[in-house]
């Protein structure tokens, strides 16, 4: 949550001629129309290290614990050059990265037309050092303050069991019919603001997965019956 608070400051501060005049109090409404898809977002980066934590809690192997660690610190570095590079080029697009558009990310190369000397500079600089500071944040708070496994068996045997359901609720948004989508962070007519408010991990996966429901389905109306 820290990472995604920080990710929209940066965002505010360096479009700040984005925001219409006299509306800076609805340019800080992004931060809490947009906790409900954060929380979801982090569940869905949670469950693999979730399901590690459970075992761990009954399996102590070291292996376990190495897993779980660079699972965590290839997060962080995948999300910083995702919303850095969101915040980058949300001046040429005027839209957030998604499934059409990822090849930048995977090929840099491709967007050093669209930056100065000067910004791609800053833009290095400012992903090594917010993946440096998030990596040494994820060691103190989870290596040294949260344990890998608790003490007594009984406290296992009733966390264990309740943290699932639990991060499944998170993750769907709420007990609401549907699962929550980009539409609960969407509150202002300026569309900038929307998109500031809007996870851009969970855009990218979003729009990821309805690009691929779209390919398999034209590939089934394509095949000869």
């Amino acid at each position: 949550m820290i990472f995604f608070a920080l990710y929209r400051i940066i965002f505010l501060l360096v479009y700040t001629d984005k925001i219409p005049d006299g509306e800076t109090s609805e340019a800080l409404m992004v931060f809490f129309y947009s906790l409900r898809l954060d929380f979801s977002t982090l569940a869905y980066l949670l469950v693999i290290p979730l399901i590690l934590w459970a075992i761990q809690q009954f399996i102590k192997k070291n292996f376990l614990n190495r897993i779980n660690h660079y699972f965590n610190l290839a997060l962080i570095v995948l999300i910083t050059l995702l919303c850095i590079s969101n915040i980058a080029m949300y001046g040429e697009w005027n839209a957030l990265i998604n499934y059409n558009t990822l090849y930048y990310l995977l090929e840099p190369a491709k967007m050093f037309p669209y930056f100065s000397t000067l910004q791609l500079i800053g833009t290095f600089i400012g992903v090594a050092v917010v993946i440096a500071f998030f990596v040494l944040l994820f060691r103190v708070m989870i290596l040294m303050v949260i344990p890998y496994s608790t003490g007594k068996i009984i406290y296992k045997l009733i966390i264990v069991p309740l943290s699932l359901p639990v991060a499944f609720l998170i993750l769907r948004g709420g007990t609401q019919d549907s699962p929550i989508n980009e539409i609960s962070s969407c509150f202002s007519e300026t569309q900038f603001m929307n998109h500031v408010s809007i996870n851009p991990v969970w855009h990218l996966g979003h729009m990821s997965m309805m690009a691929a429901e779209e390919k398999e389905t034209q590939d089934v109306q394509q095949k000869p019956k």
